[in-house]
């Protein structure tokens, strides 16, 4: 084993092995889809790599144009030099063909083995945050420069392409068994959704007589709730942050949270928030905050009291109004899908309002029923939940196995050519199933223009 030295400590590595600039295995590519860009498919750099967009329900983020877009070819680097330390993934080899932001940095090599290496090395390198010396400025950004000089190592040819062999098959293993999980997992969290739509809309008692609600989203209720406006219900609150408000942070999975602790959740490292307290928003507890994806189901209760940006808008709940309910209540597929028709707007969320929330009635069951229904659907979901968890953990083990094993083979930790040499060639279109084949982690990498 050889010791050399890196601006990043790979420690010793195998002989034959060697430390290259990265210039020496890409080059930098850039062609600007310009009028052409109804002629790409959009492409996403996410925690699965690089994938196409499914434009048809308009999930996401999307400009008003994609003429600054630019063109990807697959065997493609991608890569998303700024934001690194909050960015879920900078790292992203295409097997497609499209078009992505003009933010990132596209590279392309003439040697496919060796990207293909590269590509795993800099995914280890992300993981762990391991670009770190390279960071500058506040946005922790990576210059070109320093990222194209970054040594790196190198195997022999002839290793290479064990390492690429051998990985091809590993991950598409864990790929197949992480599909699976997360295929049940997906099963059981419509169920616990079914279970949850059927308490916040028919309430307690099938047998209770039904009338037609008169609105088309919420169908037939008991006949003893009431039918209101949604303004009837719900003020808009409008006070900008107080001195001393906490900074919020508003998510889809995890609520409405402390900035710090929604960062030690996620896993990534608080970054000082330099806005000044005119374009926050305060937030009390007990309120509901409609956020940018709201027609996502990004409409959050808050059992915490700070503030959150101002691009959020901030709902007062009035005294007929029971927070668990309405939480359950305005996240429900019904409730979101009739949300989405109020917008007219191209970006999916972008600039929702306090009146297109107002456009809705809502159903309104007696208080305490209210807190009655809120009760049962936590006792129904509990022995849900419970079944989801340990498959939920599995996931999550496979997914530290699959990063441990690429570590250790992409620097040498682990000599996988005896493996590798009884390995076939893998078919391409497996490899793209890598990627598709799993579930879920689609939060994107920063789109910054």
């Amino acid at each position: 084993m050889a010791n050399v030295e890196s601006a990043i400590d790979f420690g010793d590595l195998p002989t034959g092995w060697s430390l290259v600039p990265v210039r020496s295995i890409v080059r930098k590519r850039r062609k600007l889809v310009g009028a052409n860009s109804a002629a790409y498919k959009l492409l996403s750099l996410t925690l699965r790599g690089v994938i196409v967009r499914d434009l048809s329900g308009m999930k996401g983020k999307f400009p008003a144009s994609f003429e600054t877009y630019q063109e990807v070819e697959p065997g493609d680097l991608v890569l998303c030099m700024f934001d690194v330390e909050e960015t879920p993934r900078t790292v992203g080899l295409s097997r497609h063909y499209g078009m992505i932001t003009g933010a990132y940095d596209v590279y392309r090599s003439d040697d496919a083995v060796a990207l293909e290496y590269l590509t795993r090395l800099l995914l280890v390198l992300d993981e762990n945050k391991s670009l770190a010396p390279l960071y500058r400025g506040l946005r922790k950004t990576i210059p070109r420069t320093a990222f194209e000089s970054l040594k790196v190592p190198m195997p022999t040819k002839e290793d290479q392409g064990s390492i690429v062999r051998y990985l091809d098959h590993a991950e598409l293993r864990i790929a197949k068994a992480i599909a699976a999980k997360q295929e049940l997992v997906a099963l059981l969290n419509e169920h616990r959704r079914t279970v949850i739509d059927a308490l916040v809309l028919r309430g307690l008692d099938p047998e209770v007589k039904s009338i037609e609600s008169n609105s088309d989203w919420m169908g037939e209720i008991p006949a003893h709730w009431e039918v209101v406006s949604s303004k009837s219900l719900f003020a808009h609150r409008k006070e900008r942050s107080r001195a001393g408000d906490e900074m919020l942070t508003a998510s889809q999975s995890r609520g409405i949270l402390r900035r710090d602790e929604f960062m030690a959740l996620e896993g990534r490292r608080v970054m000082q928030v330099l806005v000044g307290s005119d374009i926050l928003k305060h937030v009390e507890p007990n309120d509901f905050v409609i956020s940018m994806r709201s027609f996502q189901g990004g409409l959050e209760w808050s059992k915490v009291r700070g503030c959150i940006s101002s691009a959020y808008v901030m709902l007062i709940p009035g005294p007929k109004v029971h927070g668990e309910y309405f939480a359950l209540l305005l996240k429900s597929r019904a409730y979101v899908s009739a949300l989405r028709t109020t917008s007219d707007l191209v970006r999916d969320g972008q600039a929702l309002r306090y009146a297109n929330f107002c456009q809705l009635q809502l159903p309104l069951p007696p208080l305490e029923e209210q807190r009655r229904i809120a009760a049962l659907v936590d006792e129904k979901v509990a022995n849900l939940d419970r079944a989801i968890a340990p498959v939920i953990k599995e996931i999550a083990l496979l997914k530290e196995y699959r990063t441990r094993l690429v570590s250790d083979v992409v620097t040498g930790k682990l000599d996988v050519r005896k493996e590798a040499a009884k390995l076939p060639e893998i078919d391409p279109i497996d490899l793209v199933n890598v990627a598709v084949g799993e579930n879920g982690d689609d939060e994107e990498a920063s789109d910054d223009d």
